[in-house]
């Protein structure tokens, strides 16, 4: 993902977060903006050079130290380089740049709403038992009580999909994580899970927002994950799953079984 559509994006979730850009980023989009549209296309007319040397040389001026001549022969070599295509693939490298450095900060910013989502699902537990959240009509099956703490629980599922979609934005266009498409994965943006709690959360992929749903769902406590956390949090995962694999690779060849066979994909 380019910088361009992750801002975009970013600005279009944080309208809904009510939140916005880092101050320091904002002035430097808007100066980088500013440059943009102060550089106007440079031209030159076909016959401008032309008829500046010929008055030149009929007013007897040195062609070479003609302003004249030294402006128009200038702007015909600037119009010959593509310079309007070229500033803006400039102001794209520099827009990049300067999300890669507050992308820390973009981040950090929405630490309030995972917080908030995490007082809002902590309460619905406690209020509602089996908690479900999906289906709209599923609060006429609750306490009409507990309407207003169901109805929180949704929204915050809403706003924290809206995080993680920002989160996966900006590392993804800034370079800071391997993004997985598994929406399993997706929820150690949010979850520090063992490997028998990260199996155990329970997806329906074929739901909007399965996986924040699932967050919500899952009962526990939200741990908002830096990029380096998300790795580690990947990482250990993966690496006790191989664990696994090989300590059952070794009781079944102790027990005289052949290795396990392979699922064909």
């Amino acid at each position: 993902m380019d910088a361009n559509t992750a801002l975009q994006q970013t600005r279009q979730h944080f309208r809904h977060l009510n939140l916005e850009l880092p101050a320091a980023l904002r002035k430097e989009l808007d100066d980088i903006d500013a440059v943009l549209t102060k550089s106007a296309p440079v031209s030159a007319g076909k016959d401008t050079l032309v008829t500046a040397t010929w008055d030149a040389i009929a007013a007897g001026k040195d062609i070479l130290a003609d302003k004249t001549i030294t402006t128009e022969l200038m702007a015909g070599l600037l119009a010959q380089q593509n310079l309007g295509s070229r500033l803006r693939q400039h102001a794209d490298a520099l827009r990049a740049q300067a999300l890669t450095r507050h992308a820390d900060k973009i981040l950090d910013s929405m630490a309030q709403v995972v917080d908030a989502a995490d007082d809002a699902f902590t309460a619905a537990h406690t209020a509602i038992p089996n908690l479900d959240i999906t289906e709209e009509t599923s609060v006429t099956n609750i306490n009409p009580l507990h309407a207003s703490t169901w109805a929180l629980a949704r929204e915050a599922a809403r706003r924290l999909d809206s995080v993680g979609q920002v989160w996966i934005c900006i590392t993804q266009a800034c370079g800071l994580t391997p993004i997985p498409r598994d929406m399993r994965e997706r929820t150690l943006i949010f979850l520090n899970l063992d490997l028998d709690d990260f199996d155990a959360l329970s997806i329906n992929h074929h739901t909007p927002s399965a996986w924040t749903a699932a967050i919500a769902h899952s009962g526990r406590h939200l741990d908002y994950a830096t990029p380096i956390d998300f790795i580690e949090r990947r990482q250990a995962i993966n690496e006790e799953r191989a664990e696994r694999a090989a300590e059952l690779a070794k009781e079944r060849q102790e027990a005289g079984f052949g290795p396990i066979p392979q699922r064909i994909r």
